[in-house]
């Protein structure tokens, strides 16, 4: 009997699970999890940290920083324009921190979303030898210096760019949160953006961005993508059109994060950039059609596939547990919710796009409406 396109459809829907499944194998394989270096790092870092009604999340990082003052020239901190008493608690540790320092931030030119421009005034006032961009909620562990300085020296990079291994505490935050790691890990190899030249293969997390400073100051990567949401993962793109070299690890423990702290957080933070880590809408489309109604496609024309698809979903899931650093339980018991949380994301983004509403912290993170 020869198969209709319902049946084409549903192996093609089995081959893309596959492939992702391949994909985490691949990263498994090569460990991009950032690990320990034993040779002592020598320059002089500026730790540059953008702060916009942080209040909450800056004392336990700033904290976790001091501890690592030895290895840390400076931390600046710039306060864009918070209205939670921000600029006042970093003064006030700046007194047992010699090398914190307060930044007041300008306002907002036209053209620039506020993260971009924040960086870019934290750079104009930096003076060591390496620019690490870290956001607000980031907890450094002993040894992150070393090995992010080490990796930067013997690959030749302008980028080392980290994602954080998460904190995950409350139920929808352990919903969530991994979706981050899921999509980044069954869709590259992240080994490739190192690797490969082709602009294409780029992946980053604004969370973390360890720059060579002298590199930095040349093409001053924040002017260059001042209106992009994702601008890290358009530094990466930008860098390699011009012959630099990025790379992007996995915290392995030796940085933390905890983005979120409950579901509704998640998903309006997600919403914001999702589209733009996709390129488009019809992207989201294509990827959320074979997410949810591809299961529905094998289950009714292809059901001799369902159980090989459950059971690559559960080595998928073990693959993604070691390389995030999380449960390999939880994140079997929040898969099926993971598919309805991604629906819920990309929806709330399209619908961002199609409005011109895309807020954050009480901004447009959408200039195309300007």
């Amino acid at each position: 009997m020869p198969l209709n396109i319902l049946d084409i459809t549903a192996f093609f829907v089995f081959a893309f699970l596959c492939i992702r499944f391949f994909v985490v194998m691949l990263n498994l394989w090569q460990d991009p999890r950032l690990r320990k270096a034993s040779k002592p790092f020598h320059g002089k870092i500026s730790v540059l940290i953008p702060a916009r009604n942080e209040i909450e999340n800056l004392p336990v990082t700033l904290l976790a920083w001091k501890a690592l003052s030895p290895q840390i020239y400076e931390v600046l901190v710039l306060d864009d324009h918070s209205d939670d008493g921000t600029g006042a608690l970093v003064l006030k540790m700046q007194q047992d921190f010699p090398k914190l320092k307060l930044l007041q931030g300008t306002d907002l030119p036209k053209g620039w979303l506020g993260k971009n421009f924040a960086c870019h005034q934290l750079a104009a006032q930096a003076t060591g030898d390496f620019f690490l961009f870290a956001d607000a909620d980031v907890k450094p562990q002993k040894g992150l210096i070393e090995a992010t300085t080490h990796q930067l020296a013997v690959k030749h990079l302008g980028l080392l760019s980290i994602f954080p291994d998460q904190e995950l505490v409350t139920k929808g935050e352990k919903v969530a949160v991994p979706i981050m790691h899921y999509l980044l890990l069954t869709l590259l190899p992240l080994f490739l953006i190192h690797r490969f030249k082709f602009p294409s293969l780029a992946a980053a997390n604004g969370q973390f961005m360890l720059f060579d400073a002298k590199i930095y100051r040349k093409y001053q990567w924040h002017k260059i993508v001042k209106n992009k949401v994702a601008e890290d993962i358009q530094t990466v793109r930008e860098m390699k059109m011009r012959g630099e070299r990025a790379a992007t690890f996995l915290g392995g423990g030796l940085i933390w994060c905890r983005m979120y702290t409950s579901y509704p957080d998640a998903v309006g933070g997600f919403s914001k950039n999702f589209l733009a880590g996709f390129g488009n809408i019809f992207g989201v489309l294509f990827y959320l059609f074979i997410l949810i109604f591809g299961w529905v496609i094998v289950g009714l024309f292809q059901p001799v596939l369902l159980a090989p698809a459950v059971f690559i979903i559960l080595l998928t899931n073990f693959g993604l547990a070691q390389l995030s650093n999380q449960s390999f339980l939880m994140l079997l018991w929040t898969h099926p919710l993971r598919i309805f949380a991604t629906l819920q994301i990309a929806v709330s983004s399209i619908i961002r796009k199609l409005k011109k509403e895309n807020q954050w912290k009480g901004r447009n993170v959408d200039l195309s409406s300007q």
